[in-house]
């Protein structure tokens, strides 16, 4: 779903999820240590864990959340390089479409006022960066879905989860105490140097 404002990536406390400016929410597989707390604050219950692989093999295992978080990161390496996301570019029917939000938005709109239609994602958990139209209500399409973890429940009106704790910020999220276990120190000095690097690479994308 990709949010405007996505509680996953606010909630993170190991910075492994991040917003990028065309609209990508990725999670860092390398940085990820399976807390799954992005899970818990999305109502579409999108992020999900894959054990046996990540960082946490390599610190802490017993206590860490066994595995890495994953999710559709709207192929962000290709959007670097120029490219659609492969669901894009591989849809016969090009019935997706990507580009600037403005255009993508007001487009969204002229379809739906030419089918008589209904727009998804503009107002779900404070707004997406995709949206769905349909010529059939969305209530009616949530009711014809199996609901399962990881696939978007097309449930209407959806709120977004911390939205009453967006002023406090991730100083009250902090990250779990680790100091007692040894290395520590070193597994935080190579996410600081990880993260470090993400920002330099972003400042030359951008």
């Amino acid at each position: 779903m990709h949010c405007d404002n996505p509680a996953c990536a606010t909630i993170c406390p190991f910075s492994a999820n991040h917003k990028y400016a065309n609209g990508a929410v990725v999670i860092d597989q390398d940085l990820c240590f399976g807390g799954a707390k992005c899970k818990t604050v999305c109502p579409w219950e999108i992020p999900q864990r894959q054990s046996g692989v990540g960082i946490y093999l390599h610190v802490l295992p017993d206590y860490m959340g066994n595995g890495v978080m994953y999710k559709c990161d709207l192929c962000n390496d290709r959007l670097r390089e120029g490219k659609e996301p492969g669901c894009v570019e591989a849809c016969p029917h090009k019935a997706m479409l990507i580009g600037p939000r403005r255009e993508i938005f007001a487009l969204a709109e002229e379809r739906s006022r030419r089918m008589k239609g209904h727009i998804y994602g503009k107002d779900e958990n404070g707004g997406t960066s995709t949206l769905y139209v349909s010529p059939v209500p969305f209530e009616l399409v949530n009711a014809t879905m199996k609901k399962e973890p990881g696939k978007p429940d097309m449930q209407l009106g959806v709120k977004r989860k911390m939205a009453e704790t967006d002023t406090v910020g991730k100083a009250v999220l902090a990250a779990p105490a680790l100091g007692i276990a040894a290395g520590v120190a070193g597994a935080f000095k190579w996410l600081s140097d990880r993260k470090s690097k993400m920002k330099e690479s972003e400042k030359k994308d951008g």
